[in-house]
């Protein structure tokens, strides 16, 4: 679920869990579908009765403007009453596309309402069951639809009535429907903060859905778990920390002792490099890999531009020039990929302060990691091995999977996010949706 800054509409939260292309959302009544008893106003956001309210025959209701998209999760939205009329005879909800607007919210099928004047819900019938307190004059009335679940509830000034309905089938639109003259309703689709803290209901679900996939149990899968991580540490370099998982897992194999020695071998080489030291980094890659410095080799295009910035680095620039024309121009006629590079690298050439420079970022230490990964990649393939880790696959699959239910649209989407789980501290992030208190 997207982490939401202090202050954020509700609006504004949506359309950052459906993205700049994704289905639209309510934002107001719509004026082809409502009863001829009704009138819009405000943007149409007000809705006031017109008809005689004689009987049920009058009952009048209005659907939103678009459907509530299902990948939203969870939708809410809020009522206020401005005035409950001459009886307060007035439903909120949700229904469907092909509902009868000459009916109230919840007595017709795929309706679902909760009136003012009984405080009843009723959901495909003119009959209703208990279900909350009555609404009226200046009361503000939620209704909160959880598309993973299935279930609907109610809030009145803020505070939660409960589960209403249980086994909800959508699309759903929101809806409002009025029966008596002077009733007006006012709706907040999320442009305003709500009253009620959707913020703590959006946290809550958030971490069901993630105890949820926790609680998935990996039995009989120990030891392959175990030997992931420890190729993992491995393919990486981290030979010391990969030594000491092995003793305390008993794998201590002889084939692990061989990784080891290559792995170790590769962390001494990238070791270097990330210090700077590429003449020894590339001595010691030629003495244990000489095959993998055959010309062409990307690999020691990398390295040996890494050589021209250190040498730049520390103010050899007479150094750097000449070793640029002696082991860097003979890559200029390798294609873009070489060409692009280098173009880089000599625009440092063109400041007599390249630290000062608008391309000083070229000379950050940090840039070494990069062309140590690299060099660390060349040597497993070199030695037969895969140059991506298989757990690095499985993170690829996952975030596949995690963006492929939001293609789909799938309601769990709004609350499980891969960087939850690949980054635990922002498993319990606020989403710090604005509300207003009572």
């Amino acid at each position: 679920m997207s982490e939401m800054s202090e202050g954020r509409a509700p609006m504004a939260y949506y359309q950052s869990i459906l993205g700049p292309n994704g289905p639209q959302l309510p934002t107001a009544w719509s004026s082809k579908e409502k009863y001829s008893m009704l009138d819009l106003s405000e943007s149409n956001l007000r809705v006031t009765y017109t008809g005689q309210g004689k009987s049920d025959a009058e009952a009048a209701a209005v659907r939103a403007n678009h459907p509530i998209p299902v990948s939203c999760g969870i939708y809410y939205f809020e009522t206020k009453v401005v005035n409950k009329g001459r009886d307060g005879f007035i439903g909120v909800g949700f229904c469907a596309g092909d509902v009868s607007l000459n009916r109230l919210p919840g007595w017709e099928r795929n309706s679902y309402g909760y009136h003012g004047d009984d405080g009843n819900s009723f959901r495909g019938s003119g009959s209703g069951a208990p279900y909350g307190p009555t609404f009226s004059t200046g009361d503000v009335v939620g209704c909160c639809v959880n598309l993973i679940t299935n279930t609907i509830f109610y809030t009145k000034n803020g505070i939660n009535l409960g589960i209403a309905f249980r086994d909800v089938k959508g699309p759903l639109y929101p809806t409002v429907g009025l029966r008596t003259p002077g009733e007006v309703v006012d709706v907040n689709f999320g442009d305003q903060p709500f009253k009620f803290d959707l913020d703590a209901l959006l946290r809550e679900e958030k971490e069901r859905i993630r105890q949820w996939i926790e609680a998935v149990e990996l039995k009989g899968k120990e030891a392959q778990l175990s030997s992931l991580v420890l190729s993992y540490l491995l393919h990486h370099g981290y030979s010391d920390t990969a030594a000491i998982f092995a003793r305390d897992a008993h794998a201590l194999s002889p084939d692990v002792l061989t990784q080891l020695q290559h792995s170790r071998a590769r962390q001494r080489i990238c070791s270097h490099v990330i210090e700077g030291e590429i003449d020894a980094a590339m001595e010691l890659a030629r003495e244990l890999f000489a095959a993998l410095f055959v010309e062409p080799s990307y690999i020691v295009f990398l390295l040996k531009c890494q050589k021209f910035v250190e040498l730049v680095k520390t103010a050899s620039i007479t150094d750097a020039l000449m070793f640029g024309r002696a082991h860097l121009a003979i890559y200029e006629s390798h294609g873009p990929q070489y060409t692009r590079t280098l173009e880089e690298i000599f625009s440092l050439l063109a400041y007599t302060e390249p630290h000062k420079s608008p391309v000083a970022y070229l000379l950050d230490s940090r840039r070494r990691q990069p062309v140590a990964a690299a060099l660390n990649s060349a040597i497993l393939g070199f030695q037969g091995n895969a140059s991506q880790h298989a757990l690095e696959r499985l993170a690829q699959q996952t975030a596949v999977v995690f963006e492929q239910l939001h293609v789909n649209q799938l309601p769990i989407a709004a609350f499980a996010q891969i960087t939850d789980f690949l980054d635990p501290s922002t498993s319990d992030s606020p989403v710090s949706l604005p509300h207003r208190h009572l």
